[in-house]
């Protein structure tokens, strides 16, 4: 028998200590909140080279270099990105946590090897880091950029108006692309790039050596030298000036023959007249001159075509403004689409269970909007649609590789691959938890006996983690609870069916049948009444006197209700009777002196043949008259003469009641005077007349005035 029992403690506090822990280990139930689930790490961040970023292992990479990468997290949650890069084989972290995918390493020398990782962390503090990957910068080479030839524009112009100039002629020994910039000969320069022509405006009349420079556009360090001077004279504006419009906008990619249309704002008149506006197609097509800022145009061939625009004086013709900056324009230039990021959702699923997976990171190299479609890995393919979050489900168990493609919006045709790596998704048939065996544990037992039971036998299918509950058999369940034992007190005796009910934790809708019963048989233990006391009363009274006796304790090692009784050993015994609080308490009086050994006895109320043996005697002296000891009177000093009108006090030896009672006293001062019966000190008022004065005291009990000393 798994009796639970301590022999230092007694079984009530035993009892409560042991249901408390039995509430504690049961009180996570099924009306509590399921626990939040556990929070998963990143997936490993891998290289996009797709983006542009060098392979691991690498060669030859330009100095101008970007790394990109692609990362998923199985929660969903938002990612942070902390880069590692150097050229130690251990890289360090070169900066704060940043939620972007790119970054570019700046000052890279050629000829060096460099080595880089990416650690992801969710939100959860969970992280994960990268394979360290390494690529190797172009050596240090001979290439070189020549000269371009001198700029090309106007040799005149006014103040603040803008004046457009090319740059030709440069060639690199690699055939790379070569970038050009200027020398405005005013402490100003333009920026590279390899759009031409570039507009500039001279804020002060004067003369000016307009210069160009090139350089390579895959290793921006090869520079040319500076080309051969234009001279560019500037002079205060004399009459109307138009100023250039602003960029056109419009399509900037589009078919060969099809009609684009484009439109032009900004400009204006130093006069306040009316503009109109021409558009130079880039391809040696200019339109007509129109007080309309909106006109079309169709090329004939493909080709990357700069478009730009000019106004002029709808009244003076001959006023015209510089060209605009220009806007590059693809005709039928062939559109890539990258590859998407490898899906992300949950794995392992339940049949027919809808879950949802997502997808990421693809463009567009002329940057249109992207339709996107999932392969489920069993022969069904999602609608395409413009957005991230697909939902699906499976109807039979299985491993599915799931992959997801993207294409262009404006051109359906144009898709690129599915991603390079598939997410394996097992989906799993609907979960099983396995009935538990009957609850392992005593059959037999007593009451309030604490009784263990243990459970076995159920297991999930899917091998989650368990919940059990218990029936007693008494019209009370636990909660569920993950504990795989309970223990159990019956205050009744009496055959109870002790069951048992498993669930699985992650999803509480799995539950088995009830188990077998285990039988618990449960017995009332052999009854045991202490015996009670009497205290607290005087050791002495009198013939006659009512004694009030209190007797106190008793109890039953089933904790039931006492009774109590007393012996008062002049032939009476009181009937039983309940205790009040937790004393019995009865008056009595002795109607002849002598000593009375005072006994009690205790008894179960319920069970009124369980009594206690009586209790220790307790000896009660019965006097037959009360008498009183004579007391005595001290002076406050030796001194026995006084001065007329000193007030003097005077000390009461006390005197004593044989019954212990309370006693009271009386002065007579020997002048004719006596004091009032009182407890305290006795002080008088000495009289004015001189003379001798005997003074005697008396003692009286309170209870009995009648008794004096």
């Amino acid at each position: 028998m798994n009796r639970l029992r301590n022999n230092f403690m007694p079984s009530g506090m035993l009892v409560l200590a042991l249901l408390l822990m039995t509430f504690a280990l049961v009180s996570c139930g099924e009306d509590d909140p399921v626990a939040p689930a556990t929070n998963q790490a990143p997936a490993s961040p891998l290289i996009d080279t797709d983006a542009g970023s060098p392979d691991d292992g690498a060669l030859d990479i330009a100095l101008g270099a970007q790394l990109h990468w692609t990362c998923s997290d199985p929660d969903d949650d938002p990612l942070t990105y902390t880069v590692h890069f150097g050229t130690a084989t251990a890289p360090p972290a070169v900066g704060p946590a940043q939620d972007t995918y790119s970054y570019t390493p700046a000052g890279l020398v050629n000829g060096t090897t460099y080595y880089w990782r990416i650690v992801a962390a969710d939100d959860g503090d969970m992280a994960t880091s990268s394979a360290v990957w390494s690529f190797t910068t172009v050596a240090a080479t001979s290439e070189t950029v020549s000269a371009p030839g001198a700029p090309t524009g106007p040799a005149a112009g006014e103040t603040t108006a803008s004046l457009s100039y090319t740059a030709t002629g440069a060639t690199s020994s690699e055939g790379h692309t070569v970038e050009y910039r200027f020398d405005w000969d005013d402490s100003s320069m333009s920026d590279w790039s390899a759009a031409m022509p570039a507009n500039h405006a001279w804020a002060a009349a004067g003369s000016y050596s307009v210069k160009a420079q090139a350089r390579c556009a895959a290793d921006t360090t090869v520079e040319s030298t500076w080309s051969t001077v234009l001279t560019v004279t500037v002079t205060a504006p004399s009459g109307e000036t138009v100023s250039w419009p602003a960029t056109p906008v419009g399509p900037t990619s589009g078919a060969v023959a099809e009609s684009l249309t484009y439109t032009v704002s900004g400009g204006s008149s130093s006069e306040g007249h009316a503009l109109e506006y021409r558009f130079d197609w880039g391809d040696g097509s200019y339109s007509t001159w129109d007080a309309g800022a909106t006109d079309s145009h169709a090329w004939s061939a493909s080709g990357v075509y700069t478009v730009r625009a000019q106004a002029r004086c709808q009244d003076h013709p001959a006023v015209e403004s510089t060209w605009s900056s220009v806007l590059q324009v693809s005709i039928d230039v062939t559109e890539t689409i990258t590859r998407p990021q490898t899906p992300a959702g949950d794995t392992p699923v339940e049949v027919s269970i809808t879950h949802s997976y997502t997808t990421r990171h693809a463009t567009s190299s002329m940057g249109h909007t992207l339709e996107y479609r999932m392969d489920w890995g069993d022969g069904s393919l999602s609608d395409w649609a413009a957005v991230l979050r697909f939902d699906n489900a499976w109807d039979t168990p299985g491993s599915y590789e799931v992959k997801a493609q993207a294409r262009c919006q404006q051109h359906p045709d144009v898709m690129s691959d599915w991603s390079y790596v598939s997410l394996a998704v097992t989906v799993q048939a609907s979960e099983t938890v396995s009935t538990p065996d009957a609850p392992d544990g005593p059959t037999t037992g007593l009451t309030q006996d604490i009784l263990r039971f243990d459970f076995t036998g159920a297991v999930s299918s899917w091998g989650h983690e368990l919940q059990y509950r218990v029936d007693w058999g008494e019209g009370i369940q636990t909660s569920w609870n993950i504990n795989d034992f309970h223990a159990h007190s019956w205050n009744t005796p009496g055959s109870y069916d002790v069951l048992v009910q498993a669930r699985c934790t992650e999803h509480p809708t799995v539950e088995t049948a009830w188990s077998a019963a285990t039988t618990v048989t449960i017995s009332e233990p052999a009854e045991v009444v202490n015996a009670p006391i009497i205290n607290n009363l005087p050791p002495t009274g009198g013939v006659g006197e009512d004694q009030e006796i209190v007797a106190r304790g008793g109890s039953t090692n089933l904790y039931h209700t006492v009774e109590l009784r007393i012996d008062f050993d002049d032939g009476t015994i009181t009937d039983w009777g309940a205790k009040t609080g937790l004393s019995y308490t009865q008056t009595h009086a002795w109607s002849v002196a002598g000593t009375y050994q005072l006994r009690a006895q205790a008894r179960c109320a319920e069970h009124p043949e369980f009594v206690s043996d009586w209790s220790a005697p307790f000896a009660l002296e019965i006097l037959a008259t009360e008498s009183i000891s004579t007391p005595g009177m001290q002076y406050i000093s030796s001194e026995q003469t006084y001065d007329l009108g000193e007030y003097r006090t005077f000390y009461i030896s006390l005197a004593a009641s044989d019954f212990g009672h309370a006693l009271e006293y009386e002065v007579d001062w020997g002048d004719g005077t006596i004091s009032p019966w009182t407890d305290n000190v006795a002080v008088r008022v000495p009289t004015d007349v001189p003379a001798e004065f005997q003074i005697r005291v008396r003692a009286r009990c309170i209870e009995h005035p009648d008794v004096v000393s």
